[in-house]
């Protein structure tokens, strides 16, 4: 077999790669009936340690499922949470969305979030601005403020034009799921009559703070920038799901991408994105490794993930001192590390800040409670 030499089609003259700064690969079409290939990578020159990941952005077609392996949750009973465009949502959601001075809850500084007309509808608008990473941060919790072993969410959403000169990285992406927090919303607890610990901070489980078992986890969803332009798949974005667990491999996340489907999400197409988490069995510390993770991109299984945990105790570390102490007050966070919320994050990087205002659009979303 012939070696094929690949070709850069981004704006980079130079194949420099680092936590911030990514390279998009495009090969010339393979010969007629070759049905595998080997990636060979040579590196010139490291200039601190680390790891170099390779992710298949452009799928032609390849299907890891078929139309029969399908979920939506439109009209399915188990939902328990929906709304269109955020305008109608309970009291605690809206002042975390809008704020809500009232209550000392800060309002929406940058103009960040907002509720429009679109041609389907109303949605929630998000805005990247250039002097903050954060675009929206908020939690949905269960009903009675249990935590669940299973559910689902969905949303349907577009990316404005302006998203393609607006990034300067990758972004968290809207709805996923955690484990509880520490108490540090007690204050929002105590307006909005919700459980103290599903609101909060997490006590590991992101930015940099490795997931161990015993301390939090996170599956946030994600989506890689969009090649520049003269790239094959300029306009397109390459979803993933962001997962901090106890086997991570690095103190960051581990990234999951969502290529089964066959097709990427483009710059102004609605796409609904349905997920479904079911936590991991654990009674003390004796714990399986059998929770479940599936991803669904217009109702097409996109990725599968078996196999994995995200807690190896039902005692966790938010339930006892330091931990569960705010100003001297000792609150009780319960919790068995299940799944505690819905985490709304919007947050762009990484650590570069975006370049100019840049949106999309939300709307349609739905959480429901299967176990």
């Amino acid at each position: 077999m012939q070696p094929i030499d690949c070709y850069e089609l981004g704006p980079q003259p130079t194949w420099t790669v680092s936590s911030v700064n990514g390279v998009y690969v495009s090969f010339p079409p393979p010969p007629a009936g070759w049905t595998k290939a080997t990636l060979v990578l040579s590196l010139n020159k490291i200039w601190t340690g680390g790891a170099i990941n390779v992710y298949q952005f452009a799928w032609g077609g390849i299907l890891m499922a078929g139309p029969a392996d399908t979920l939506s949750l439109k009209g399915d009973p188990r939902v328990f949470f929906e709304t269109e465009s955020f305008k109608d949502v309970p009291g605690y959601l809206k002042a975390m969305l809008f704020g809500d001075p009232v209550h000392g809850i800060g309002l929406d500084a940058y103009k960040q979030r907002a509720v429009v007309d679109t041609p389907v509808g109303r949605a929630l608008q998000v805005t990247f601005d250039p002097r903050v990473n954060g675009a929206l941060t908020a939690a949905i919790p269960f009903p009675n403020g249990e935590e669940v072993d299973e559910a689902a969410w969905e949303f349907e959403a577009r990316f404005l034009p302006d998203m393609l000169t607006g990034l300067t990285q990758g972004f968290k992406f809207f709805a996923g799921a955690s484990s509880s927090t520490k108490p540090d919303d007690a204050h929002f607890s105590s307006i909005w009559k919700t459980q103290v610990g599903r609101a909060g901070t997490l006590l590991a489980g992101n930015g940099g703070a490795k997931s161990h078992g015993n301390d939090g986890w996170s599956t946030r969803f994600d989506m890689f920038m969009s090649p520049g332009p003269g790239h094959p798949l300029h306009g397109h974005f390459a979803p993933m799901q962001y997962v901090y667990w106890p086997g991570q491999s690095d103190f960051y996340g581990d990234p999951h991408l969502w290529n089964g489907a066959g097709f990427t999400p483009k710059v102004g197409e609605w796409h609904r994105y349905t997920m479904r988490l079911k936590c991991n069995t654990c009674v003390g510390t004796n714990y399986l490794k059998d929770a479940e993770f599936d991803a669904y991109l217009d109702g097409v299984l996109a990725h599968r993930w078996r196999g994995f945990y995200l807690r190896t105790t039902d005692d966790p570390l938010i339930m006892h001192a330091p931990n569960n102490v705010v100003d001297g007050v000792t609150y009780n966070v319960k919790s068995q590390l299940k799944i505690g919320r819905i985490w709304l994050n919007t947050y762009h990087g990484g650590l570069a800040l975006p370049a100019a205002r840049c949106s999309f659009q939300v709307r349609n979303l739905r959480v429901a409670k299967f176990k």
